[in-house]
């Protein structure tokens, strides 16, 4: 796709505006200020239906329907308006689009079309085709997650990250899904002990027990624990009688009294002065602590580090592995007390859900008889019964605390007393046994067989929760699985893509780059490293090791390598679908030799794109111009922008119009200093182009007078020598038509005076100011001769400066880029 015309009608700069690029490049040049990028958001929005400067970071406050029209027609949005012909290589006419601000993501079209631009319009809206400054920074300089969603944008990739996340999360919500599974299953499992009076769940231990009391019912042991199988062949037992296993309050009540819990005792007060001894030593020493506080965020830490040595939570790259060794070693140590730490607040804790446990069973035992009307009128049975939830209720604190024990194990809340009586209260077993005396005396003993039924009452419902829990974890650690094995599949399988269309890209983002910066850049090599949400980009800096584009290079290469890779990554998803890229203002920092070599790779690489590029310097400009990318027909300046009339367009803004200009309005100095500035940026580039030799200055500098004599010098030579060539292969046609164009150069270079310039270089052009107008007429026209009939093709498509060719060292021809110009210089 090429626009062959544009029209702009009240988009933010521009009241009314039609341009004709002709399905050729333009170049949109003036100062800053003067319209130009109003342009570019003008065809922006055409394309796609937003203008890209107005949305992203720092635009808060800023929208397409209030900033994106002129500012004179934010009211009246169906006047705002961009149109434009465009040509497609599979429909032979020209299509009219258009796109109003009223109804913004309706492009307008007939839809006869509709086939052939749909994978246009696709490509379109990944706004893609329009490369600014702002595009440089988030290419090159960005984080490495910045630049890879960027890339992934351009490319529409950006659905492969939501995709990873989707799948993060999927993964993130099944592991803690079965975290809870297994916490509901321990749950279950301590209701079931809490009835059995075991200390561990084991499935013989608890078919054992309930074989206990299928014995005691007369039936017949079980081989499985299966809950539906509980009460099998077993009549009901029924009483209104509330009534308490006499024999197990005994057992559960001794299990709480001191002598049982001294062990638990011993071993809680050991661990607790430890773990107190190391918090202390811990907290007293700042640094220790702030290491501790964040120890377990430094060792997941350690696993985020990229392998380019960027810091996972700042993005800051450190040299080789120096960031990896620094926080191993503050790891390791803090490893000694994070294990201290680690080893007695998990014993304490231990211990404690072990009492839990003993008062839960007690708690199971007289939970059927503690609504009652006896029990509620029992102050005895009130407050131990009271006492024995504080308890465990106090225990559960301690457990909780343990967890991250550096913050919440304190002596303010947990003091050293306190703790020892959490593990055995003060007059626990006088209490106990007024407990078990009360229980006793309100409630009847359970006769064996009454006890054996409500025992496999309650397991029959307990076990049923188990097994539906293992079942759950079951099926919640198969989905953990699979969601583990889906999100590395697809991450290992997006790398692989990426690192094949990366390396594509890599090659021909190396490839421009070398040839922008020539020999000293020959070995020029960069990589990228997609890793996870990020894309790690660096590149050689004179075979001193691959650094981040910003760690090394000037800005001006920083700003060179982005429109290469922004070129490779067009080139990759334009090809036969879009030849249209447009370039907005994007060499600033670009030195004046490497833009001249730009334009080289422009025009080596792209011949058949239609570049649109606006810029505020004239000098590349005229640059673009003489490397043939557009002809002077297409240089549109632009200046005296007003917010009533927009920009003043200059159409035929090449050096001549505007020379013209001048002396139509007979101001001879204004049109010497346009013609000496103007052909000594041309002579320059002729220079370039024709490998001649020009004085060495030491600030690169040299005026028309350095460049210009040097300049016909070396194509005369050169025409000379392709004459010989002619010559030598009894090509006397050929030979014939040089020694035409040789006495054509002789008659323009004479009109000039340019080769008596050796004898006093500022004399000529200094005085042209001087000149009468009439006189300075006939110097304009000697030097457009110059400009257009020696050193340019004459083909008015083409107008390409006349360069030489090379194999390897060997000069072996000069031509243009159409091909019209094609000296051979080899001999015979």
């Amino acid at each position: 796709m090429k626009i062959h015309s544009l029209s702009i009608k009240n988009i933010r700069g521009i009241p009314h505006l039609k341009i004709e690029p002709s399905l050729k490049s333009l170049v949109i040049y003036g100062p800053n200020g003067s319209g130009k990028s109003a342009v570019i958001d003008s065809i922006d929005f055409l394309l796609t239906g937003r203008i890209a400067r107005l949305i992203g970071e720092g635009t808060d406050g800023v929208s397409l329907k209030s900033h994106g029209p002129h500012i004179d027609k934010n009211t009246d949005l169906s006047k705002v308006e961009v149109s434009a012909e465009i040509k497609i290589a599979s429909v032979s006419e020209l299509i009219t689009i258009s796109r109003k601000m009223s109804q913004a993501s309706k492009l307008v079209y007939d839809k006869k079309y509709d086939l052939q631009l749909a994978p246009i319009i696709e490509l379109l809206d990944r706004g893609q085709h329009v490369f600014t400054r702002k595009e440089l920074l988030k290419l090159i300089t960005a984080k490495a997650s910045t630049r890879a969603s960027e890339i992934q944008k351009i490319l529409k990739l950006g659905d492969l990250e939501s995709i990873r996340k989707n799948l993060g999360s999927v993964f993130n919500e099944s592991k803690k899904e079965y975290k809870a599974a297994l916490l509901s299953l321990e749950a279950s499992k301590e209701e079931v002990l809490a009835i059995s009076g075991h200390a561990t769940y084991e499935v013989s231990e608890i078919l054992e027990f309930v074989n206990q009391q299928r014995k005691i019912l007369g039936a017949n042991p079980l081989t499985d624990l299966i809950t539906s199988d509980l009460q099998k062949d077993i009549a009901p037992i029924q009483t209104n009688v509330k009534s308490v296993n006499h024999e197990q309050l005994t057992e559960r009540v001794i299990a709480l009294k001191k002598p049982e819990l001294s062990t638990l005792f011993a071993e809680a007060i050991n661990h607790d002065m430890e773990l107190r001894t190391t918090l202390k030593n811990i907290r007293e020493d700042p640094q220790a602590n702030w290491d501790s506080t964040r120890h377990q965020f430094t060792v997941e830490g350690i696993s985020l580090i990229r392998e380019s040595g960027e810091c996972p939570l700042c993005d800051i790259a450190w040299k080789d592995n120096e960031l990896t060794e620094y926080l191993e070693k503050r790891v390791e140590t803090q490893k000694e007390r994070q294990e201290n730490l680690i080893q007695h607040a998990v014993s304490i804790s231990k211990n404690a859900s072990a009492i839990i446990l003993k008062i839960s069973q007690l708690e199971e035992l007289i939970s059927s008889v503690k609504d009652t009307e006896r029990a509620k009128s029992s102050k005895i049975f009130i407050e131990n019964e009271t006492a024995l939830s504080e308890w465990k209720r106090k225990l559960i604190d301690l457990s909780s605390a343990l967890v991250k024990p550096l913050e919440n194990y304190d002596d303010e809340q947990f003091k050293s007393v306190d703790i020892k009586t959490l593990y055995s209260p003060i007059q626990v077993d006088s209490n106990l046994v007024k407990f078990e005396a009360e229980v006793k005396k309100l409630f009847p003993e359970a006769t064996p067989e009454q006890g054996a039924w409500d025992d496999l009452t309650k397991l029959k419902e307990r076990i049923k929760l188990v097994e539906i829990g293992e079942q759950e974890v079951t099926k919640k650690s198969t989905i953990l699985n699979r969601a583990t094995v889906l999100g590395q599949a697809y991450v290992n399988a997006r790398d692989t893509v990426l690192d094949s269309l990366y390396d594509k890209i890599k090659h021909r983002f190396v490839s421009f780059y070398r040839e922008m910066h020539g020999p000293d850049e020959n070995d020029f090599e960069a990589s990228f490293t997609p890793k996870e949400a990020a894309l790690n980009l660096e590149v050689d800096f004179y075979g001193r090791g691959q650094h981040p584009p910003h760690a090394m290079h000037s800005e001006g290469h920083q700003d060179s390598m982005g429109v290469c890779l922004f070129l490779a990554l067009s080139e990759h998803l334009n090809k036969g679908l879009i030849d249209l890229t447009i370039l907005d203002d994007i060499v600033m920092s670009v030195d004046t030799g490497h833009r001249r070599a730009f334009c080289d790779v422009i025009a080596n690489n792209f011949p058949d794109r239609q570049f649109i590029i606006t810029t505020h310097d004239t000098m590349w400009a005229n640059q673009l111009k003489s490397a043939g990318i557009v002809p002077g027909k297409q240089m549109l300046k632009f200046s005296n922008w007003s917010v009533d009339d927009g920009p003043d367009v200059h159409y035929e803004a090449d050096m001549w119009g505007r020379i013209q200009k001048d002396l139509d309005n007979d101001d001879v100095p204004a049109a010497a200093a346009k013609l000496r500035r103007g052909m000594e940026e041309f002579s320059r580039y002729v220079c370039h182009s024709l490998k001649a030799p020009v004085p060495y200055t030491i600030d690169d500098a040299g005026t028309l007078g350095d460049f210009l004599p040097s300049a016909i010098g070396r194509y005369s030579d050169l025409l000379k020598a392709a004459i010989k060539s002619a010559e030598s292969w009894d090509k006397t046609e050929i030979a014939k038509e040089l020694k035409q164009i040789d006495s054509q150069r002789i008659s323009i270079v004479n009109r000039t005076n340019a080769e008596q310039w050796n004898v006093n270089k500022a004399v000529h052009f200094n005085e042209w100011a001087n000149m009468q107008r009439d006189d300075f007429v006939q110097v304009v026209e000697a030097f457009k001769d110059l400009y257009e009939k020696v050193f340019s093709c004459s083909n008015p498509s083409c107008q390409s400066v006349l360069q030489v060719t090379f194999n390897g060292a060997t000069k072996t021809g000069v031509r243009c880029k159409c091909g019209d110009t094609n000296w051979n210089l080899l001999k015979m």
